[in-house]
């Protein structure tokens, strides 16, 4: 428990399930050299700050979690390890050099919340952790991968800038949702295959090219496309909620599957598809004054495809069936 701040001009190495805590007002450990996550977690009340040079990291990155609140604020430099996993309390970064090459940031653990303010660091790569609610309270950035490790997710505030990859997993029961607006705005921006789904706002605005490739899974949000070359030959679009698409009519996309009963997917603009269409959901319908472009087969099974009182208009080219 510490009575007053308390600071270290070395090295600080906390862990096996310690606490750091406060005696009930905010007091502060600043670490002015390195600062290591060892494995068991590090919880308490009490906020630490890095507030010199070195290096930050989590020893065993499946048990290394600092859950109190912390702090960069230096005018060093902050050079970050092979993974530093965070959770539960608030991440604010203020100022300083934050080197990330090569490190993996691990957000959150089962059914926690996080708070993060780390707006002026370059990620990169980010993965979000099974059941975890993270709260952005400014921009988050990620110039490598940017990827969830399975059940629902929850990602609200503010924006996710990636510049790499985005990936969901976990199947059925995975996604990514909250209030979070994914912008893909790199020159080599991808969307993975994966098989969880994302329900965020997503836009694409590249300043080169942007791939798809697999099925993407995307569900009961907003996805638009404000800039970029698109490559998508061997991608999949896969609406799986209800969903409004706009989709720059200049773009080729690969395939488009809407496998799920009574969804509606909105179009802003015309979407031109070299692949398939398939609709296999019942009840299934499509909106917009716009025409759909479909270059390759056109197929529903076991299901009704319904127009009624819609306005979008099929136009099957190159080589139907």
């Amino acid at each position: 428990t510490l009575q007053d701040d308390f600071t270290v001009s070395g090295f600080v190495a906390t862990g096996n399930g310690n606490f750091i805590n406060d005696n009930g007002t905010a007091k502060i450990l600043y670490a002015s050299g390195s600062y290591t996550a060892g494995a068991g977690g590090t919880f308490g009340t009490a906020k630490i700050i890095l507030n010199g040079t070195g290096t930050l990291l989590s020893s065993v990155p499946t048990s290394s979690v600092l859950y109190n609140d912390f702090e960069i604020n230096t005018s060093g430099t902050i050079t970050l390890g092979a993974n530093f996993r965070y959770s539960t309390g608030t991440f604010t970064y203020t100022t300083g050099t934050v080197v990330t090459t090569g490190n993996t940031f691990i957000i959150g653990t089962t059914d926690a919340t996080t708070t993060l303010s780390t707006d002026g660091i370059v990620w990169n790569n980010i993965s979000i952790l099974n059941r975890s609610t993270t709260t952005l309270l400014s921009d988050i950035t990620c110039s490598g991968a940017f990827f969830t490790q399975g059940t629902p997710s929850t990602l609200n505030g503010y924006n996710a800038r990636i510049t790499g990859s985005l990936s969901t997993a976990g199947g059925s029961s995975g996604s990514l949702s909250g209030t979070t607006t994914i912008i893909f705005e790199g020159s080599n921006c991808s969307w993975i295959s994966g098989t969880g789904t994302n329900r965020l706002p997503t836009i694409i605005n590249s300043s080169g090219t942007m791939g798809l490739s697999g099925a993407t899974i995307f569900n009961g949000g907003t996805l638009v496309y404000s800039a970029g070359t698109i490559e998508a030959s061997t991608n999949v679009l896969t609406i799986t909620g209800n969903a409004t698409l706009s989709l720059g009519s200049g773009n080729t996309w690969g395939n488009f599957s809407m496998p799920t009963t009574s969804v509606v997917t909105t179009f802003t603009s015309d979407v031109y598809f070299a692949g398939y269409f398939s609709n296999g959901g019942n009840n299934s319908s499509y909106t917009g004054l716009y025409n759909m472009y479909v270059g390759g087969n056109f197929s529903w099974s076991n299901s009704t495809l319904n127009t009624s009182g819609n306005t979008l208009s099929f136009i099957l080219n190159e080589t139907d069936t």
